[in-house]
């Protein structure tokens, strides 16, 4: 085991030894594997492994900026730098076993191939910051959106100049969007986690001052640096996630019909009721966390997308915001398109619309920075929910709205600024309606934001024309086809009934093929533990009661919500 002490990591040298130990089959071997671990344990391990190496890499480059005069750091971070792309780290340690040595097969290429990106990202950070190359007057995140634009455009130089400068920035304070990480290319991602893991494992010692300032606090810095360091002992106490993982189905199990009841509620918990809830609202809100953050992990036996969608309500109606919540809601949104069940995202908006306060800045960074179209749209209607009252998010609206051309999607400012239920806002959208360029999409969209705002307006459909008490008559402008939400609502009503009516005559019929073996059909030789009356709804064999599939079983229908239970 390396010999390590405080003392030895509180010069750049030190940080730099540690690195190149643990890029080597001996560290890995002693970060990685311990007696006892078992497979899932050191698989664990070896994923969180790259964290100790970016330390190490990050704070050795650090204090060469503040320990060494500019000319000598800046050639010890060109000396550290070459070193980190030329790791290598050998055959695996002979002792262990068949399993653990594929393990490190797999984990060292990975490593290998990653460094070399890290490695440039870390360079470029710490050169702008050595020689002052960056301002704390610019929101660091514009700069990163031009790295985003140059990744894509394939000039990775640039991208990595913008990426040192926002670097740079944030560690003098600047405050980064923690969505880059899922923006862009591959490559793009991935220096945009490093940064984010960077700041992290530097938070002891940010923000920093300028360079000639920090000289002076160097021993500080690396004492701070010195007691952070990131090690195997350290970060036991944060793996409970192996073991939550086996707990999540019994858990999810037990309180599947109490979510549902949940679930089921108009509107989200009062305050008052939050209060009476006690510690059970802790209990809730955490394993719906929980149930996020494992999503892809989860047991196979269990409903993945179910739970998640149940998990997103529950957190919804308790306006839970603690942790990383907003992130892991707002993730499902960024990444709909990977996702089977488009309720989900339709709740993740819901559910982020009703916290309040605590989401207005996650999501004003998500449409001020993403480039990621359809969930930026989704992004503009929390905002503008969570943001009623707020001037900055009504103007940013407005701003928005009056500056984008219909070609280039004015459209999709409409209804997130009629959301945000603010009368200044009619005569913004009644203008827009007498433009000359107005569609008939562009109408209809601005018409059901008017409605949104409950302005009262009369329309001819035989001249097309929308009169709007105290703003006059547009001439020309409705869709031929238009139709009032309620008009709408209740065609929707309609054919739900319809449907209903096909469901009755068909039910008798033999869609689902011959009964098994000639045999009479029966619901249950196709359906677990439900019966299917003649109207279609599943019910419990054993008493009749209405059943609901939820996290992959069938459960009775729950009773209501008891916040004091």
């Amino acid at each position: 085991m390396m010999n390590r002490s405080a003392d030895s990591v509180k010069h750049w040298q030190g940080w730099l030894a540690e690195f190149n130990y643990f890029a080597s089959a001996k560290g890995w071997r002693e970060f990685v594997v311990t007696p006892g671990d078992d497979e899932t344990t050191a698989w664990y391990w070896s994923a969180v492994y790259v964290i100790l190496l970016q330390s190490a890499l990050a704070n050795a480059m650090l204090l060469a900026c503040l320990q060494l005069p500019q000319d000598e750091a800046e050639a010890a971070i060109a000396d550290i730098a070459r070193g980190s792309r030329g790791s290598r780290f050998g055959k695996p340690p002979s002792d262990i076993r068949r399993a653990m040595r594929e393990l490190y097969h797999e984990s060292t290429r990975r490593i290998m191939r990653d460094l070399p990106t890290i490695t440039d990202l870390f360079e470029s950070v710490f050169l702008h910051y050595l020689h002052g190359e960056y301002d704390v007057n610019v929101d660091a995140n514009l700069m990163i959106r031009d790295a985003l634009s140059l990744s894509a455009a394939r000039n990775r130089d640039g991208a990595l100049a913008q990426l040192g400068r926002a670097g740079a920035t944030a560690l003098r304070g600047g405050r980064l969007w923690s969505g880059w990480t899922g923006e862009g290319t591959p490559e793009f991602r991935h220096w945009a986690l490093s940064l984010t893991t960077m700041l992290e494992n530097l938070r002891p010692v940010l923000p920093l001052d300028e360079i000639a300032a920090e000289r002076s606090r160097a021993e500080e810095r690396s004492t701070a640096l010195a007691s952070e360091s990131p090690h195997r002992q350290k970060t036991l106490d944060d793996a409970g996630e192996l073991d939550e993982q086996l707990q999540l189905e019994q858990q999810a199990t037990a309180l599947v019909s109490d979510w549902l009841a949940l679930t089921e509620r108009e509107a989200p918990l009062s305050d008052d009721e939050i209060q009476q809830m006690g510690d059970r609202y802790e209990q809730f809100a955490s394993l719906a966390a929980r149930t996020l953050a494992m999503r892809q992990t989860m047991p196979e036996d269990l409903d993945g997308e179910g739970v998640t969608r149940l998990a997103v309500i529950v957190l919804g109606m308790l306006r839970y915001t603690k942790g990383h919540v907003l992130d892991m809601l707002i993730e499902l949104i960024a990444k709909q398109d990977e996702l089977e069940d488009d309720e989900i995202v339709h709740n993740a908006i819901w559910a982020l619309q009703q916290m309040g306060d605590a989401a207005i800045q996650p999501a004003f960074d998500f449409v001020r920075y993403s480039s990621l179209e359809d969930a930026r749209t989704d992004m503009l209607q929390v905002l503008a929910v969570v943001g009623r009252n707020s001037d900055q998010v009504f103007n940013y609206l407005v701003q928005q709205f009056s500056e984008t051309p219909w070609a280039s999607g004015k459209a999709r400012y409409a209804l997130p600024l009629s959301l945000t239920h603010d009368a200044r806002a009619v005569p913004v959208i009644v203008g827009a309606l007498r433009g000359p360029e107005v569609t008939e999409s562009d109408a209809w969209t601005l018409l059901d934001a008017l409605q949104e705002l409950n302005v009262t307006f009369y329309i001819n459909h035989d001249t097309r024309a929308v009169n709007i008490p105290e703003y006059g008559i547009i001439e020309d402008v409705l869709p031929v086809d238009w139709r009032s939400r309620t008009e709408l609502e209740e065609e929707l009503a309609e054919s739900g009934d319809d449907w209903d009516d096909d469901w009755d005559e068909d039910d008798d019929d033999d869609d689902d093929g011959d009964a098994p073996d000639g045999g009479e059909f029966k619901h249950d030789d196709y359906y677990d533990d439900v019966l299917y009356d003649e109207q279609g709804i599943p019910r419990c064999p054993d008493c009749g009661a209405e059943m609901h599939y939820i996290a992959g079983r069938w459960v009775h229908s729950p009773t209501p919500f008891d916040t004091t239970k």
